[in-house]
């Protein structure tokens, strides 16, 4: 029986591949990304999401509290285009009337 080196060789490196997903969403990381990453650089990938420290993401209780944000926090006032009350040289005029 011979075995095809080619299938085991692809098994190998989606192994790998898959294998860095999981562990980077253990480690609250994009899954999506390290798979990329797991196809590119297969074991170096794999070593490296190994080695990288896991993400510590805030509670959802302390996402969705916004007591400590007062009314209107998150509003910004845009600025004024004309910073003085006087109308600027050339503004307002046609380009016929120039």
């Amino acid at each position: 029986m011979v075995i095809n080196y080619t299938f085991v060789a692809v098994g190998i490196w989606l192994t790998c591949a898959g294998t860095c997903a999981v562990i980077a969403h253990d480690k609250n990381r994009s899954n999506f990304g390290w798979f990329l990453l797991g196809l590119m650089f297969s074991l170096f990938a794999l070593v490296a999401i190994c080695a990288i420290s896991r993400r510590n993401m805030p509670a959802t209780s302390e996402l969705l509290d916004s007591s400590h944000l007062g009314k209107g926090s998150m509003r910004v006032e845009p600025e004024p285009v004309w910073r003085s009350e006087q109308p600027q040289p050339g503004y307002g005029k046609s380009w016929n009337s120039m």
